[in-house]
């Protein structure tokens, strides 16, 4: 008898031990048929009433950023979608869409997320949603969103401005030349024209925003026509080709390591952080320690360089850079509006999220969280918003043999936990930020949330929070202002050549910063 109730059990296991692995796989990828007219309209409604309710920054765009009111777009999109002529297109829309989101915090395809079935339940995404990742990913490789120009372009006190002479076709424009209007429109309506295209930029001093590449998104005729005024003050009318692909305002780097540490003389330190992700934050940290052991507690000076840094994990800067800078403990308070229909389109699927998940911000283990509270605060209606505080205790640890003066240098390409790490230096009292208003793009209370449209499956994620910097402005839009303003309104802003100790020495932020700013 023994025998068979043993058979049993075993039997029991091995079914359960199946049954669970089917969950746990994900299963062949497949594709995905050409969707129906109907079936992209209704992803598209879906979106639409998706972001109604979980999105914190769809009146904020137009209110603050001056772009286009978001049920005219997503209307508009919706339309465009029903209209598309087939998944590439309708792929094309919703990149779109989401650059429109993206003007203020994350809104972004996700194609590198392996099935995990606890995150799959959580975010109410079916599985046959990864299982048409592959498909979307390939797809997207083949759709060119960009295009440029080779004329060097740059963003000076709200002018677009030739950088060097270009010769287009019969016509000089000089070094100097100041761009005012692209294919028939002035330059400022041509910038908001493509606010579904590319990403702008928020000028705080001017309060407008701007294109960081002004020529990226393709005329559809092999040219812009510009007008430009020239130095000498006559107009210049010519064609700046088309050429294929996306080319960066700036040199693109492609570092060796992702923290270069060098010290610039007997008095200051400086530390070259690309990225605050996750995967480099066990090696950096032992980068950073040696550099500053070997330094003997000799500099005055600490310069950390954020310049260009998107971010990553704020585990990353609290661990390497803000508890070894520490002299004392400190508790640091922040707080955000989530969307109360967020809450409850996921209900007990979204508390079980903030219970299990230890990527979770409010993680008391990884992120040091001692207490989350929900208050009112003013100015936030209660009524559509939950407001939480999220209280942070940080103690020093691998404290850094260095007594001197920190200086944070962040620019407007300075986003997610990389403004949050300069807010946190500034409010702290712990350094001085120096540089340009950043990014934006800290989160506090709540990680982008994933999501997928119902009928192509399209995974992606959206900003949770609404988040206010130190003068109470939307972080997302404005980002975090330095302490020291060093550039206004232009870009791209100063940055180095190299990270030799001479280069380094002369480039114009860090010189200042030697010279006591």
């Amino acid at each position: 008898m023994r025998k068979y109730v043993l058979l049993l059990i075993f039997l029991v296991l091995m079914g359960l031990l199946a049954f669970i692995g089917t969950i746990w796989r994900e299963g062949p990828q497949q594709d995905v048929p050409e969707l129906t007219a109907a079936r992209k309209r209704e992803d598209f409604e879906y979106l639409a009433k998706l972001v109604k309710e979980v999105y914190p920054l769809d009146k904020a765009l137009e209110q603050d950023k001056g772009l286009e009111n978001m049920d005219v777009i997503s209307q508009a999109f919706i339309t465009r979608a029903g209209e598309s002529a087939d998944n590439a297109e309708f792929l094309r829309l919703f990149y779109e869409y989401m650059t429109f989101l993206g003007q203020a915090g994350h809104a972004q395809v996700v194609f590198d997320e392996p099935y995990n079935p606890m995150l799959a339940f959580f975010y109410n995404i079916d599985k046959q949603a990864y299982r048409s990742r592959d498909y979307w990913l390939n797809m997207a490789s083949g759709v060119e969103m960009y295009v440029h120009s080779k004329a060097d372009i740059h963003y000076e006190q709200g002018k677009y401005v030739l950088a060097q002479d270009y010769q287009a076709r019969e016509t000089l424009f000089p070094q100097g030349s100041i761009i005012e209007r692209i294919n028939g429109l002035a330059v400022e309506d041509y910038v908001k024209s493509l606010q579904t295209q590319l990403h702008l930029v928020w000028d705080a001093a001017l309060h407008r925003g701007y294109l960081q590449t002004l020529l990226s998104a393709d005329p559809g005729n092999g040219a812009w026509m510009i007008e430009a005024v020239r130095p000498d003050g006559k107009m210049a009318k010519g064609d700046f080709l088309v050429y294929k692909g996306y080319a960066a305002p700036y040199r693109n780097e492609q570092p060796d390591s992702n923290v270069i540490p060098v010290e610039l003389n007997d008095q200051t330190g400086y530390i070259r952080i690309f990225s605050f992700a996750d995967m480099y934050k066990e090696q950096d940290g032992l980068v950073i320690q040696d550099f500053m052991k070997k330094s003997g507690g000799k500099y005055s000076k600490l310069i950390i360089d954020l310049r260009r840094n998107g971010g990553g994990d704020d585990d990353y800067w609290a661990d390497n850079l803000l508890k070894p800078l520490l002299k004392a403990p400190v508790d640091y308070e922040q707080s955000a509006s989530v969307k109360k229909s967020f809450g409850e389109r996921f209900g007990l699927r979204f508390r079980l999220y903030k219970q299990f998940v230890s990527s979770t911000l409010t993680n008391k283990d990884r992120y040091d969280v001692t207490e989350v509270k929900k208050e009112q605060l003013p100015g936030v209606d209660s009524a559509d918003w939950d407001t939480y505080t999220v209280t942070k205790h940080w103690q020093p640890e691998d404290s850094f043999l260095f007594d001197g003066k920190v200086y944070v240098l962040a620019d407007g390409d300075s986003f997610s936990a990389a403004d949050n790490f300069t807010a946190a230096v500034s409010k702290l009292g712990l350094g001085t930020v120096a540089g340009t208003n950043t990014a934006g793009g800290a989160c506090v209370y709540m990680e982008p949330y994933r999501y997928a449209l119902p009928n192509s499956g399209i995974i992606f994620k959206l900003e949770t929070d609404l988040n206010s910097n130190a003068e109470g402005r939307i972080n997302e839009i404005y980002g975090t202002a330095p302490d020291v303003l060093m550039d206004e309104s232009r870009y791209p802003t100063a940055y180095p050549e190299s990270y030799e100790p001479e280069v380094l020495k002369n480039e114009e932020w860090i010189r200042k910063v030697m010279l006591s700013l």
